[in-house]
């Protein structure tokens, strides 16, 4: 059966894509008159960027094709050919005219749109900063989640209350959450290198457990050929790299899928250890911000006792 071949990735459909973008850009760049020819540079450029994700074998021959046609008619059409020319002059009119269309079709459409809510502008706002290096040093030098709780002199605001933290979790990975609102780029990072470490290994897992099967009619082809050949394998025969290892396919996949349930086991012990760990900060931040509530009280209190004795 013939396998299926990716053009992107195939030499030859490089090769020719490139020399034909080179031999347009070359003969767009005779003409005299530099309107056009920067108008056929950009529509060149514009051509090759839109159908770079083609990977139909019949569609790009006949896009390449279409693409020495054209350099047919550039090249005569720079060579003085009034026929050439006037071919090339439609087509790019007719370029122009749908350019303009479709332009003033989305201007259309996007005037018949509703203004944009606010929780929308919020999150366009915080990609935008995700972006931006000031964004990832808002914060200096952070505090470690784990060697929370501190005490409020080593708080970042210290003269505000203290920010008692929410336990969030996301697919089953905990965090605490200290603020409302977009979090920081770095979490985000965090996350999704969990999830990535988390989602290849719960692959791998599916993998062997399908893979036993196979390595299981392995270890009965291997045993046909030696009853049939009566060669068997011996530790003698071994080089020093595959001493101690096992000569059974099941064993070494049921080995493998061992230790990866084992990691995974880990892992989920690993966060539920963390969740209680959080959850007991969450309990501590909630003491130290009610005890330093009454602080402030009773120092208000005792500073209104003060004036209204002075008085």
């Amino acid at each position: 059966m013939r396998g299926f071949v990716n053009p992107r990735k195939s030499a030859a459909h490089k090769l020719a894509c490139s020399a034909l973008y080179r031999s347009l850009l070359r003969q767009s760049i005779r003409f005299a008159d530099e309107t056009t020819s920067t108008a056929l540079v950009n529509l060149i450029r514009h051509r090759f960027h839109y159908d770079q994700s083609i990977n139909s074998p019949t569609v790009i021959c006949d896009t390449l094709k279409k693409g020495r046609q054209a350099r047919t008619v550039i090249q005569a059409a720079a060579d003085g050919s009034p026929t050439a020319l006037a071919q090339l002059t439609s087509t790019l009119d007719q370029v122009a005219k749908h350019s303009s269309e479709l332009a003033d079709l989305r201007t259309h459409q996007n005037s018949l749109r509703s203004p944009t809510s606010p929780g929308k502008l919020s999150k366009i706002a915080h990609v935008q900063d995700l972006r931006s290096k000031q964004w990832a040093e808002k914060i200096p030098n952070p505090i470690p989640v784990l060697d929370r709780p501190v005490p409020q002199e080593q708080l970042p605001n210290p003269e505000k209350p203290r920010r008692v933290p929410i336990l969030a979790s996301s697919q089953g990975i905990p965090f605490l959450r200290y603020k409302a609102g977009a979090q920081s780029p770095k979490l985000s990072r965090i996350l999704r290198d969990i999830y990535a470490r988390d989602f290849k290994r719960w692959e791998a897992i599916i993998r062997l457990q399908d893979e036993i099967e196979h390595a299981r009619l392995e270890d009965d082809w291997d045993k046909i050929l030696c009853a049939q050949s009566g060669y068997q394998d011996t530790p003698d025969t071994l080089n020093e790299y595959e001493r101690g290892t096992t000569k059974s396919w099941t064993e070494d996949t049921k080995v493998a899928l061992k230790e990866m349930q084992q990691k995974h086991k880990e892992s989920a012990s690993r966060k539920t250890e963390m969740t209680f760990r959080m959850w007991d900060i969450v309990q501590r931040e909630k003491e130290l911000a009610t005890r330093e509530k009454a602080e402030r009280r009773a120092k208000r209190i005792a500073e209104r006792e003060r004036e209204q004795t002075a008085e």
